[in-house]
């Protein structure tokens, strides 16, 4: 590996070519004539080598390295952290982690620098988007572990590297981007000297090695982070309020409470801008990753106050109190361009000497990170909500997609006033290597997710009212959809009720056992109320991704129903579906006992039943069918057969 790479390292110390000699085992400058060593195919550029840091001990450490070259990095990790800490297998392991290059223009052969990569988390994922990625980091364990893991998973763009950030070993100009990603506040603790100016040496490198147009990524915590404010402890200290006093007054706490100095520096929203831009760069875009840069779902441009309103607007929703309030209060006092100075954490796009072509950064776009797809919301100057949607679909089932965009221009241009243009329009799709790019008209609208957190939208006159359009556009959509029909069997509605009875009072489904059938239909499949907005045109239905092409009728209005009185409540992370015990006290609310809600409810399933030609005896067999697969999650067409039209 160093053989193929030799002329893409320089010495550290005088950034002079370097020689290998095999036979030794060492790279030699050929200007100052140091020698750095090799082992085990990754070269060492540290000037100082007894230190180590880590989450592991050291000790452990050696132990995780012989376990996962005898059964895998997986197994090894899998095993290793299983006790000590189950979620650390799925943090080094979800490509996700790295969609945040979405926010970047680089092209598909760039070379790009990890430094400080650790366990390799973002360098893996990052190779296969780019060319090559140098992953670099102090700790020569790492880079063990991320040479054996390069190794096992036949991924030659990955090229560990031993070093130290302040002491890069690479010419000027060399990469077309960089990452710091939690690694700036830790320079320190593996560095000798005043943290402020161990922090700036690092930066001064980085700016040094990006050719000109190349972008830093640098993600950090915030300074001043509200919850620093609130007492909440440090993540890098431990200590509270030791991030928001002044840093002399912070040592000497540090000093009292930890017995060491306070060198784990984090900076506000207006110092980054200052060290950055004295460091060289000289066009900046700042983001707020939410919840935190470790694990985000949403990446926010805070530079612009109108951008920060639409987020809190229309597309932010958090079940947590403290963040409601927070939530709450911004909008209550319009204080939207105060927020990028108390956000939790930053992720900063520092480009170098942009050039006159085109920025390389994007600083109009909110980005959004589901399971299946990043969404990308993109602005125009002076907008204040966006003009264009941009979904990508990294799974490679692309005709599935395919399928799915068919689909939505089907209901775009139906006849049918409810159903024209209730979806919005795909004005392009197209492949773009293992992906499915997506490109949508932006639709404005008020979901009713929304009003039923803001406004308490339950089983009142107003739900009722909502209630009562989408039954209509589920009636009309899948009347005109059916594509076959579904044959259940007697023996397999005895089943059915039998496995109800566990949860329900007999009697709650009235079935006669015998053979019945019922039209298939497309489901959406996700009809939950925040993919249904209320706009100008009338109803519109978004994020069709789960959608189905043979699903059972009655579905998907249930699932509305119950989602929507849930709305103000967590769901669970596995599947979507509620607890057994939960979902029976809802079944009794909008179902059973007598009520405005249950009358309301029982009388759209009589118009849905009635608009699709469905008798008593088979809503009751899709009311059962419902209730079984919330009580136990699986395949929809379970207990029956499907046959074409």
């Amino acid at each position: 590996m160093v053989q193929e790479h030799i002329d893409n390292f320089a010495c550290p110390g005088c950034h002079g070519r370097l020689k290998l000699k095999a036979a030794e085992g060492v790279l030699v400058c050929g200007s100052c004539r140091t020698p750095w060593p090799v082992v085990d195919g990754v070269p060492d550029f540290r000037s100082v080598r007894d230190r180590y840091w880590g989450e592991v001990p050291q000790e452990l450490m050696e132990r995780l390295l012989a376990t996962c070259r005898e059964k895998g990095w997986r197994e090894g990790v899998k095993e290793f952290f299983l006790e000590r800490d189950p979620g650390y297998y799925e943090y080094l392991t979800d490509k996700r982690r790295a969609n945040w290059s979405y926010l970047l223009s680089l092209p598909r052969t760039a070379r790009i620098l990890d430094a400080g990569c650790g366990w390799g988390a973002l360098s893996f994922p990052l190779a296969e988007q780019f060319g090559e990625v140098y992953g670099l980091d102090v700790v020569a364990q790492r880079c063990a572990f991320v040479s054996m893991r390069r190794e096992q998973d036949r991924q030659p763009g990955v090229i560990p590297v031993c070093a130290q950030v302040t002491r890069l070993p690479f010419a000027d100009d060399f990469f077309d981007g960089a990452v710091l990603n939690g690694v700036l506040e830790w320079i320190p603790s593996t560095e000798d000297g005043d943290p402020a100016r161990v922090q700036e040496a690092a930066l001064r490198e980085m700016y040094r090695v990006l050719k000109p147009g190349g972008v830093l990524y640098l993600a950090i915590e915030n300074r001043w982070s509200a919850i620093n404010f609130m007492g909440f402890r440090d993540t890098h200290s431990g200590l509270r309020f030791a991030p928001v006093l002044p840093r002399a007054l912070a040592n000497v706490y540090s000093r009292i409470a930890r017995k060491k100095d306070f060198r784990e520096y984090t900076y506000t929203y207006g110092e980054h801008k200052k060290i950055l831009r004295r460091v060289g760069f000289d066009k900046l875009c700042f983001y707020a990753p939410l919840p935190t840069y470790r694990r985000f779902y949403y990446f926010l441009p805070i530079d612009d106050a109108r951008w920060v309103r639409f987020f809190l607007k229309k597309l932010v929703s958090s079940r947590n109190r403290l963040q409601r309030f927070f939530i709450t209060a911004t909008e209550a006092l319009r204080l939207y361009g105060l927020v990028k100075y108390f956000v939790p954490d930053f992720s900063i796009l520092a480009e170098k000497e942009a050039q006159a072509g085109g920025s390389r950064v994007s600083c109009d776009m909110i980005l959004h990170q589901g399971v299946e797809r990043v969404t990308q919301f993109l602005f125009e100057a002076g907008c204040d909500q966006p003009t264009t949607v941009f979904k990508v679909y990294q799974d490679g089932q692309t005709h599935r997609w395919l399928e799915m965009c068919d689909l939505m221009r089907c209901v775009y241009g139906h006849s049918d006033p409810v159903l024209a243009r209730s979806v919005p329009q795909v004005l392009r799709s197209w492949k773009e290597g293992d992906r499915f790019v997506v490109r949508e008209s932006f639709v404005e609208g008020t979901s009713l997710q929304r009003q039923a957190e803001r406004r308490r939208l339950f089983w009142r006159r107003e739900f009722l009212a909502c209630l009562a359009l989408v039954t209509e556009w589920v009636s009309v959509f899948q009347r005109a959809s059916i594509v076959g029909h579904f044959v259940f069997e007697a023996d397999a509605i005895r089943c059915l009720l039998k496995d109800l009875e566990v949860h329900v009072p007999a009697g709650t489904f009235r079935l006669e056992g015998r053979k019945t059938r019922v039209p298939a239909v497309v489901r959406h499949r996700d009809l939950r109320p925040a993919n249904v907005l209320q706009t100008s045109e009338g109803l519109k239905i978004i994020d069709w991704d789960r959608f189905s092409m043979r699903g059972l009728p009655l579905l998907d209005l249930m699932e509305f129903v119950i989602r929507y009185v849930h709305a103000r409540c967590m769901w669970q992370q596995k599947g979507m579906h509620l607890a057994p015990a939960v979902f029976r006290r809802y079944l009794d609310l909008i179902y059973r006992r007598e009520g405005a809600l249950s009358r309301g409810v029982h009388l759209a399933i009589g118009r849905y039943g009635e608009a699709l030609g469905l008798d008593m005896q088979q809503q009751q067999l899709l009311l059962a069918r419902w209730a079984h697969y919330m009580f136990f999650p699986g395949d929809t067409r379970a207990f029956c057969a499907f046959r074409e039209k």
